[in-house]
């Protein structure tokens, strides 16, 4: 080819989930860990907002004693003044909602929840991560959002499911990294696990979970033309961490215990 040839069309490659839209009530670190990631592939992610209960990382720490502001926690906000505008400079909130567009709704009214029911009919996935129960509150279960599209895949985490004896409990990630076990195993040797410090490893382990199950579920539409409900317990997606423990008890009925600051 000669050197004065006209250069070949560039194409912009598509990202894999383009043309997807997702409506997105998660909270915390969790639930947008999962919807971060839906919008790094690609999809239209809708942060759907209420405006009597505020996201916790909008207003997280917007108290906090000037000692605190000169430590780690104070790093969160610009010159570490949280009380100045707290809602929109919160680090953890601003980085996990990249890419994403926004809708405040007020629903505690009806027409909040009419407003919501409409995006449904025009989306194709919905995820939260509430505690079980909030979304039959507002009448967002899965069959009846299935009504109202019968394509829409709806993904749930609460901490500890929707459904068994432990569904009403609530709590954040070092609550259930305790009752997943994880705790109990990385303290220091023969030292007593509730003074453990809890991690929040779980949050993202969690939202990883959920946005590769949203993927096999939109596969599965392609196949269906109908959606489904993705119900994930935050605790046992995180029990692949300490599956060396099951196993061992599973076979040995050997219990482990705390091990230090090893890889197994």
């Amino acid at each position: 080819m000669s050197s004065d040839a006209a250069p070949e069309p560039r194409t912009e490659a598509r990202l894999p989930l383009e043309g997807v839209r997702v409506l997105s009530q998660a909270i915390v670190w969790a639930g947008p860990a999962a919807s971060l990631i839906l919008a790094d592939l690609g999809a239209e992610v809708i942060e759907i907002e209420s405006i009597q209960h505020v996201n916790p990382t909008r207003s997280n720490y917007r108290n906090l004693p000037e000692l605190y502001l000169q430590g780690p926690i104070g790093a969160l906000y610009v010159h570490r003044a949280p009380s100045k505008g707290y809602w929109n400079i919160n680090a953890p909130f601003n980085y996990y909602k990249l890419g994403h567009k926004s809708v405040t709704l007020d629903i505690d009214r009806p027409e909040g929840i009419e407003l919501l029911r409409e995006l449904v009919r025009v989306s194709d996935v919905y995820i939260e991560n509430n505690a079980a129960g909030v979304v039959e509150k507002f009448g967002l279960d899965y069959p009846r959002l299935a009504e109202l599209n019968p394509r829409i895949i709806q993904a749930r985490f609460p901490g500890f499911g929707t459904t068994g004896p432990y569904r009403s409990f609530k709590g954040f990630a070092p609550t259930m990294d305790a009752l997943g076990g994880h705790t109990f195993l990385r303290g220091y040797r023969d030292s007593d696990p509730s003074y453990t410090p809890g991690v929040a490893h779980g949050d993202p382990n969690a939202g990883i979970h959920v946005a590769f199950a949203v993927q096999a579920a939109l596969f599965a539409r392609e196949r269906t033309g109908r959606g489904q409900m993705i119900d994930l317990s935050h605790v046992e997606a995180g029990l692949h961490h300490v599956s060396w423990a099951l196993m061992d008890y599973s076979f040995n009925r050997r219990v482990r215990g705390t091990f230090g600051n090893r890889h197994p």
